[in-house]
């Protein structure tokens, strides 16, 4: 992925960046104090055509499906002819099938089990109000009930969960599918978008897929 220009004046602006603070970026994320711009990315503003790369890194799955297109229509504003959206994020195709094989994979971190296509579609768990354990054992129970749910709803917050597992800003809300993605995002303006193999959150090709979309 190349940039259109070397202008420094021109901002990478890394939205809903949580920890992962890039240097030389706007970094901008409600919950992170580290953060350059600490707000709501559904409405942080930028001047038109005054970046160069605008990048959501297992971002827009937290988000409905209407306020994930509304942020990638800001982000149209705010770059520069041949700017690129960057976007990486679950499949819904993707977690779908691993969800339906009951993959899965041992995280040493947290020392968890967690099911690759349950929390591709649910999110992962941080807070205090329940252990990382209990959250990803009750996904992996309940796989066959997340599976017809999300098929049913392709909406997760429908998903009848124990309200404790529930976290705003840590559990998805809406999974992409590539060609919807890029479809949408060509009729909203986009000159040209490419559905590329992920680069971050693991590089999980068998769960993840990264959208450039160019102006």
């Amino acid at each position: 992925m190349s940039s259109p220009t070397s202008d420094p004046s021109l901002m990478q602006i890394n939205l809903g960046c949580g920890t992962k603070i890039f240097a030389g970026w706007v970094n901008v994320d409600l919950y992170e104090s580290g953060a350059d711009i600490q707000e709501d990315i559904r409405t942080v503003q930028f001047a038109r055509n005054s970046a160069v790369l605008v990048a959501m890194h297992h971002v827009i799955e937290h988000f409905d499906r209407h306020e994930g297109l509304m942020i990638c229509r800001n982000a149209l504003e705010w770059l520069v002819p041949g700017g690129v959206l960057d976007i990486d994020c679950p499949s819904y195709e993707k977690c779908m099938h691993q969800l339906k094989k009951g993959s899965q994979i041992r995280f040493k971190k947290d020392k968890t089990t967690r099911s690759i296509g349950g929390a591709g579609l649910m999110g992962g768990r941080s807070t205090e109000t329940v252990s990382s354990f209990e959250y990803h054992r009750w996904i992996r129970k309940h796989r066959a009930l997340i599976y017809h749910e999300v098929k049913k709803f392709r909406h997760v917050r429908r998903l009848k969960m124990p309200p404790e597992f529930w976290s705003d800003g840590e559990n998805h809300l809406y999974i992409w599918s590539a060609k919807e993605l890029k479809k949408e995002l060509l009729s909203m303006g986009y000159r040209t978008v490419l559905i590329q193999n992920p680069r971050w959150h693991g590089k999980r090709r068998n769960r993840d897929f990264r959208i450039e979309a160019y102006k």
